[in-house]
């Protein structure tokens, strides 16, 4: 009966070339959630649905975070960064004379500030560099209606976990839309480079004992 979770945990293997320091077998754990109903009260509709099982999913692994972290909370905190796919893929397209979006995109990745300032200027807004100073620009409107009304209510969950998470945590939890630049919506902006291009909701990744 649905709702239906599930999870699974196992080695993987990629028969393909592998990268110096990247192993062609390694650990996954995965979790699935299938037939949500709408919440009462809710429209019911697909974004709603979506929106509640990314928090979902975050709250799990927050949860399976927190217990770890619980074990070695003397080794320092570890860091959780949160982002939309796609958020800025309107500031993307429009990149100044000389570069691609492509190009734009992994300069903000990478947080190359010269580039990036450059490209802000050229579009007569910081929102960019806020995003690569920062994380997340000072006004959302830059990001476009729909990009703005995602990162909106992802900064609201944000905010909620990490005061449920209190003071003694030893996971900080932020928000940072630089770390996920070139997960792109917008096929004409797709990075071949890109290993995590293919998520098209909430993504999060965490760096564990202070790594970030």
């Amino acid at each position: 009966d649905e709702p239906l979770a599930l999870f699974y945990r196992g080695d993987v293997v990629r028969f393909q070339e592998a990268a110096p320091g990247r192993l062609r077998e390694h650990y996954q754990l995965g979790a699935e959630l299938l037939g949500l109903p709408a919440a009462p009260g809710a429209g019911g509709g697909q974004e709603e649905r979506r929106e509640r099982a990314d928090e979902q999913m975050l709250r799990l692994f927050l949860e399976i975070l927190d217990r770890a972290a619980g074990r070695r909370r003397s080794q320092g905190r570890s860091h959780v960064i949160g982002g939309c796919a796609g958020a800025l893929d309107e500031l993307l397209a429009e990149p100044p004379d000389g570069l691609t979006s492509q190009e734009l995109g992994t300069a903000v990745a990478n947080r190359d500030r010269a580039v990036v300032r450059r490209a802000s200027d050229v579009a007569g807004h910081s929102t960019l560099f806020e995003v690569v100073e920062k994380g997340v620009p000072e006004d959302l409107r830059w990001l476009g209606s729909s990009a703005e009304a995602r990162v909106g209510r992802l900064m609201a969950l944000v905010e909620t976990l990490d005061h449920e998470l209190g003071e003694a945590s030893a996971i900080d939890i932020r928000v940072d839309l630089a770390e996920y630049a070139t997960n792109v919506l917008d096929p004409d902006l797709a990075l071949r480079e890109s290993r995590w291009a293919y998520y098209d909701g909430v993504v999060f990744r965490a760096y564990p004992d202070g790594s970030a």
